[in-house]
């Protein structure tokens, strides 16, 4: 009796075993189909968030095109407020500027009541360091060119040639209106690499430091700025040199830049002026490897 009892009561210790067992496989295969689910739709977010990130980029533009973040320097406004003042439809307006809340660029502070961000300051057109200019240029030329990137990776073209019928540089010759957003655009883009390249690389030992391709001067002179004992060179185009002469000309608060500043036109293709360095920012991805190679043998 008491070995039947015993070998009973061990069938169904082991039952219970076994299906502790059973519950537990179970479990852990929910959890790793939950866990599965879980990671499928953070990649599925993801995937989401890139094929339609074109969206959020226009709406930035339309935002610095209507020059929403000008209209909010002083204080939050109603959407239909602002409606009035930007000549849009309220209700198209209203759902941009929650849009664009909801990634932080502009801020609900009451219903229907819009303020500026941190963020949202930069697209202000009175600001240093504004960042409009560059954001109009990626919502305009760039954005149109960038159809045609299917044309490019199956051809190895420029996109932009493919649309325009010419390289990006003609065009400006030939388009003031885009040339002087690309000129903006990179003054402002310099604005936020300067600081952060002043601090990471010492300019101390250079006496002549030649700028190829730089503008109208803007990362020459801070270098300069910092440095009172270098003198410079900028090396642009005709059209651009003489941009940066009449800005030159016009600010004659840095009468000791403009004296240690030697402006010269030219193409870089063909040569480029002596100096103890050169400097080449943002440059070299505008061309081919060749055209590149043949800039950085000259």
């Amino acid at each position: 009796m008491k070995t039947t009892t015993t070998a009973r009561l061990n069938l169904e210790t082991l039952e219970v075993i076994a299906n502790f067992r059973d519950a537990s496989e179970r479990a852990s295969q929910q959890d790793s189909q939950e866990t599965s689910s879980q990671e499928t739709f953070g990649h599925q977010s993801a995937l989401i968030r890139m094929a339609s990130a074109a969206w959020m980029s226009r709406s930035v533009y339309v935002a610095a095109k209507l020059r929403i973040a000008d209209t909010l320097k002083d204080e939050a406004k109603h959407y239909t407020e602002l409606a009035a003042q930007t000549e849009t439809d309220p209700q198209s307006l209203f759902r941009l500027l929650r849009a664009l809340a909801s990634v932080g660029l502009f801020t609900e502070v009451e219903s229907g009541a819009f303020a500026l961000t941190e963020t949202g300051y930069f697209l202000r057109t009175d600001i240093p360091d504004s960042l409009h200019a560059l954001t109009i240029m990626y919502g305009e030329d760039d954005y149109q060119a960038s159809g045609c990137l299917l044309h490019s990776v199956k051809t190895g073209e420029s996109a932009f040639e493919k649309l325009y019928d010419m390289p990006v540089f003609d065009y400006f010759q030939q388009n003031p209106e885009s040339a002087k957003t690309f000129d903006a655009a990179m003054t402002s883009y310099s604005s936020v690499a300067i600081p952060a390249i002043l601090a990471a690389y010492d300019f101390s030992d250079i006496n002549v430091l030649v700028d190829v391709a730089g503008g109208v001067g803007s990362f020459l002179g801070a270098i300069l700025q910092k440095h009172p004992q270098m003198k410079g060179i900028l090396f642009e185009v005709p059209p651009v040199i003489e941009k940066a002469r009449a800005i030159m000309v016009a600010d004659d608060t840095e009468t000791d830049l403009a004296e240690r500043t030697q402006l010269v036109a030219g193409s870089f293709f063909e040569s480029d002026p002596g100096a103890d360095a050169c400097l080449l920012k943002h440059i070299i991805h505008d061309w081919s490897d060749e055209q590149s190679l043949q800039n950085l043998s000259n």
